[in-house]
């Protein structure tokens, strides 16, 4: 019940939010385009809607799935403008992280079935590939940290905006991990998944099959104690064939997630008591329908928008000019968010170069000595000297 009205309310506030951007993206006039003669949003949407489905019945369809492919998807108009590798780093990662996850993980009842019809989320590649996606993400999640607290801690501005998506989406993929691997190795887990799917099993028949998954699978023991005897571990054995190989691979291949069940295991009990594994899935399904909902109201926009202005860019003939002119207001509404929320300066930018000449024809230091000239000596704190 919470799953399905978290999601149906994410989905609105998400539709929302979108619907808020494209209003702005469509109304707004910055820069040059301001001067220019207005055109009205209606006008602005059309053509630039035009403009792109025009583009896919003309020679320039290459030019524009290239630009959305390469500028748009793989983030290289980042690597140029920026001429930093580590902010390109940093996007590929969290993006490819993210779609991943999105596409084999959250529609992976979609998407994955479409692959394989026998797709279960706890069958192998999908326990690898969550973890390998999980992980990439968190890197990027992680990159932008070290940029924002170190690397670049004097040239970017954080907000407390910047902060709060960082946070939030960190929480989503730790409590993923840390959601996967509590179940790993909780007992109430396997005590459910027996019940249901075992349930004409008699009661040595469960505790072989609890023997085989605490010898294979990281169950933590619970009404078995190893070392086992090899009849129950091969009694186990076909329980689990009967039963289990079809839906779980091993959980090794989910290697972070392994790995977390290795050092929670101990506590496994403790856990099960506590109902961990439930607190940890509703702050993770909430951080994730917190997360969609706000896409449109943060800065994580600008994954839509940077695929939008590539397509429109490539997509403008420049034999054009009223369509130049609308198409250039929704660009430049576009790049003035990226850039004011992306919180640093492209190399190119104008203002960043014109205020960096202006710095260098200044002597190094030449304001503050400036004003203590004008300071009277006693407001500087000096003495006369001591003969």
């Amino acid at each position: 019940m919470y799953f399905k009205v978290a999601l149906y309310v994410s989905l609105s506030f998400f539709a929302a939010g979108l619907l808020f951007r494209l209003v702005q993206l469509f109304t707004q006039r910055v820069g040059i385009s301001a001067q220019e003669p207005k055109v009205s949003a209606v006008s602005r949407i059309g053509l630039s809607l035009k403009a792109i489905v025009t583009a896919f019945f003309s020679p320039r369809l290459f030019k524009l799935l290239g630009s959305v492919f390469l500028d748009g998807l793989l983030q290289l108009r980042v690597l140029r403008d920026r001429r930093d590798i580590t902010v390109w780093l940093m996007h590929i990662l969290i993006f490819v992280g993210f779609v991943g996850l999105l596409l084999f993980h959250a529609l992976g009842a979609f998407v994955s079935t479409a692959i394989d019809p026998d797709y279960q989320s706890t069958l192998n590649p999908f326990l690898f590939l969550r973890n390998l996606f999980g992980l990439l993400a968190v890197a990027g999640l992680f990159l932008a940290i070290l940029r924002r607290a170190v690397l670049k801690r004097r040239t970017i501005k954080t907000t407390a905006a910047d902060v709060f998506v960082l946070v939030l989406l960190l929480t989503i993929m730790l409590t993923g991990f840390l959601l996967e691997g509590l179940k790993i190795h909780s007992y109430a887990a396997f005590a459910r998944m027996a019940n249901d799917y075992g349930s004409g099993a008699q009661a040595e028949e469960t505790r072989a099959l609890e023997a085989y998954w605490v010898e294979h699978y990281g169950l933590a023991a619970t009404h078995v104690k190893p070392p086992f005897d090899e009849k129950l571990i091969a009694s186990g054995a076909e329980q689990h064939a009967a039963s289990c190989a079809t839906c779980h691979s091993k959980p090794k291949y989910a290697f972070v997630s392994y790995g977390i069940a290795s050092i929670t295991r101990p506590f496994s009990a403790q856990a099960d008591r506590a109902g961990a594994y439930d607190i940890v899935w509703y702050i993770h399904v909430t951080a994730c329908f917190l997360g969609l909902a706000l896409i449109g109201f943060t800065k994580m926009f600008h994954m839509f928008a940077t695929a939008f202005s590539a397509a429109v860019a490539s997509a403008t003939q420049r034999k054009q000019p009223s369509v130049n002119v609308a198409n250039a207001a929704t660009r430049a509404v576009i790049e003035l968010r990226g850039c004011s929320h992306g919180g640093t300066c492209h190399e190119d930018c104008p203002v960043r170069v014109q205020r960096q000449e202006r710095i260098e024809t200044q002597p190094r230091y030449g304001a503050v000595w400036d004003e203590i000239g004008r300071k009277p000596g006693k407001e500087l704190g000096n003495r006369e000297a001591i003969g």
